[in-house]
């Protein structure tokens, strides 16, 4: 039997060992270091590692292992390039293999390559093979496809001097197209910097735009359009789609800013389309529109298809001082008809429905408690609403189209002298119960001019004023006065201006309507009384004595008497009667106060139709003759004129001085049969 001494060694060995490793953290004593290390070396042996061989010419770098003697190790039990000390022996290297190069001390070169290696108890030095880097290179092409400075580095090994065949492997993202999997040769060189490169374009990719019921107008481009990867995308480029009654929102997906990697499809997303709200004010039933009155910041200037939207009740911009208008309603037209106002939900609120589209324009109706009109400013009929001050209208037409509402007032800011603009003011407290009042400050401007060649009429015409001049000029023609009320003044009396030749018309029993009680209604002033002191008139079939008493003379000491003449306050008249025989008495002279009016006096004689038939006619007239008693030399004559039933004499006694004196008036008779007695009176002279 064959004994196998290397095994009893082995297994000897590792009893020992086995004991010293039991025995060494508690008995130190037993076993020395150097005893530890002859046990190790009697049972391993050591390999040296070199860099490479001796005779290289390299520098050479070594390393030391030691393997169990009996043991057979391969390839796989000696160090490779993971090693970290034998990594960072050689740049651009990378450990391939090993050789035996010889046994330890020998001179003998082994040169072997290892397989299967049993380890005995001797000693070997190895050397090492290396392999050389080289790089695989993959180069992206840039998005504005001009370059390719993009790239990722791979790192390959193999024996240096030889050919390789580089086949790409990269995985090529997403958005780039494959590359030729035909090899490329290459040489690698000892250097470690031999490198081949692939190059890798973008995609081309196409981009759909679906516009999700809603259609694409207006625009060059399709709703599909191609770029490359990563390119950026213009969004102007692309043409938003538009939906009935909705406002485009987004993309779905959500649009990037470049091109994707892949082909992609996006998807229009739709709200309610958000649309404008413009505000106006009405025109009067009129086309067109005026300029918005309330105040705009209070209410929303926008409002969102497919639901209801809450419009406030607008407040007026005026100041309160000047304005004065209540909130009728909103409306879809200019005309604001029934039909197209706004309507109003269950809180009370003006709603655009949610059924509405497009934008709109709301025009607001308001209901005046006054509008203000200046008939003699430049405003156009366009721009002014009326509301306040300082936006009056033009025209008493205009200002006509607001109060249709009813009770509203017409305050005029200077005359109203067209004849338009006074038909417009005929039945408007009648139909409407609108009041017209002055606001003007220039007293010498009146609330109405009449300018006309025939009558004008104003008919139930309720005028408010608290000025005390004229409040109705009359240039020419006649103002028939008819349901005309007045309020104003200190005594309610409603001023009139005549201007020569000019009369106060009286139609029929409805004068006047009165505001207050009183006597006397209406103050008449004459420009021109001593040439036309006739100042009422009247119309067929109606009396002015009936009516004379409803009218008040503005001149001091001045009245309006039953013929609808200014004379003086106190007259004296002439009103003999009738005797049985052919003397006529004229019978007695009472007691006058003459007033002065300019520079003149005058007395006023009234001639009964009696009397006038006997006067004697002189040069185609009768006339009436006075003297002074205490000085005959003072005398004079005056005319009779008149018609029956109103014959006057007015005489001048400019002459006479203030006091008391004593007049004779005479009258001559046209026959011997019929003679005038004289009448004496005293009078009194006032300048």
């Amino acid at each position: 039997m064959k004994i196998n001494f290397g095994k009893i060694k082995k297994w000897l060995s590792l009893l020992l060992l086995s004991i010293y490793s039991l025995c060494s953290f508690s008995c130190n004593d037993l076993f020395s270091k150097d005893l530890h290390s002859d046990l190790l070396n009697g049972f391993t042996t050591e390999f040296h590692f070199y860099s490479d061989k001796e005779d290289s010419g390299q520098e050479i770098k070594k390393t030391t292992k030691r393997f169990e003697i009996g043991s057979t190790i391969t390839l796989d039990d000696l160090p490779n390039y993971t090693d970290s000390e034998i990594n960072n022996w050689k740049d651009k290297k990378r450990l391939s293999s090993w050789k035996i190069y010889r046994k330890t001390g020998s001179t003998e070169i082994i040169d072997q390559d290892i397989t299967n290696l049993f380890v005995e108890n001797v000693e070997l030095d190895l050397y090492a093979i290396w392999d050389t880097q080289y790089k695989i290179i993959y180069k992206f092409q840039n998005a504005d496809l001009t370059a390719y400075d993009e790239s990722e580095e791979h790192i390959a090994y193999g024996p240096a001097g030889t050919s390789v065949s580089v086949t790409p492997t990269v995985n090529i993202p997403e958005g780039y197209e494959p590359i030729s999997s035909s090899p490329v040769d290459l040489t690698i060189n000892d250097d470690g910097n031999s490198s081949v490169e692939f190059e890798i374009n973008r995609k081309t990719v196409r981009l759909t735009f679906d516009p999700n019921g809603g259609f694409f107008s207006g625009a060059s481009l399709s709703n599909s359009f191609t770029g490359t990867y990563g390119a950026p995308i213009d969004p102007n480029a692309i043409s938003i789609p538009s939906k009935d009654g909705h406002r485009f929102l987004r993309w779905d997906p959500e649009l990037p800013s470049t091109f994707p990697s892949t082909d992609a499809t996006y998807t229009a997303v739709y709200g309610g389309e958000e649309c404008n709200i413009s505000y106006a004010d009405w025109k009067g039933g009129q086309s067109g529109a005026k300029a918005f009155s309330g105040d705009e910041s209070t209410l929303p200037s926008t409002y969102t298809c497919g639901a209801e939207c809450v419009i406030p009740v607008p407040v007026v911009s005026s100041s309160n001082d000047e304005s004065s208008a209540e909130f009728e309603g909103w409306y879809t037209d200019a005309g604001c008809s029934v039909d197209n106002r706004l309507g109003i939900n269950s809180s009370g609120d003006y709603v655009i429905p949610d059924t509405s589209t497009g934008d709109i324009t709301l025009y607001a109706k308001w209901k005046y408690n006054w509008i203000y009109v200046d008939p003699q400013s430049d405003s156009a009929f366009d721009t002014n609403t009326g509301i306040g001050k300082n936006c009056p209208v033009k025209t008493i037409a205009e200002a006509y189209q607001y109060i249709k509402h009813g009770d509203c007032q017409i305050r005029a800011m200077s005359t109203i002298s067209g004849q338009t603009d006074r038909t417009n003011l005929v039945n408007i407290t009648g139909d409407y119960n609108c009041i017209l009042k002055k606001v003007n400050t220039d007293p010498n401007e009146p609330l109405i001019e009449v300018d006309v060649s025939g009558d004008w009429c104003f008919r139930e015409l309720h005028i408010e004023d608290s000025i005390s001049t004229y409040v109705i000029k009359v240039n020419s023609g006649n103002l028939v006065v008819n349901g005309l009320t007045f309020n104003g003044g200190s005594d309610n009396k409603l001023p009139i201006y005549l201007s020569s030749g000019t009369t106060t018309k009286i139609e029929n029993q409805n004068v006047y309507t009165p505001a207050f009680d009183r006597d006397v209604y209406i103050k008449i002033y004459s420009s021109d009384y001593q040439s036309f002191p006739q100042v009422l008139s009247a119309a067929d079939g109606v009396s002015i004595s009936s009516y004379c008493t409803q009218f008040e003379s503005m001149h001091e000491g001045f009245e309006i008497n039953e013929e609808g003449r200014l004379v003086t306050s106190s007259s004296i008249e002439i009103n003999p009667g009738y005797p049985s025989v052919n003397k006529i008495p004229l019978g007695e002279l009472e007691s006058a106060v003459a007033y002065v009016v300019g520079s003149q006096n005058i007395l006023t004689f009234k001639v009964s139709d009696q009397a006038y038939n006997v006067i004697k006619e002189e040069s185609d007239s009768k006339k009436i003759k006075w003297t002074l008693s205490e000085d005959p030399s003072k005398t004079g004559e005056s005319q009779i004129t008149g018609n029956a039933g109103s014959y006057k004499a007015e005489l001048d006694v400019t002459a006479l001085p203030i006091g008391m004196h004593s007049i004779t008036i005479t009258a001559e008779s046209a026959t011997e049969d019929d003679v005038l007695e004289s009448i004496e009176s005293v009078i009194s002279v006032v300048k």
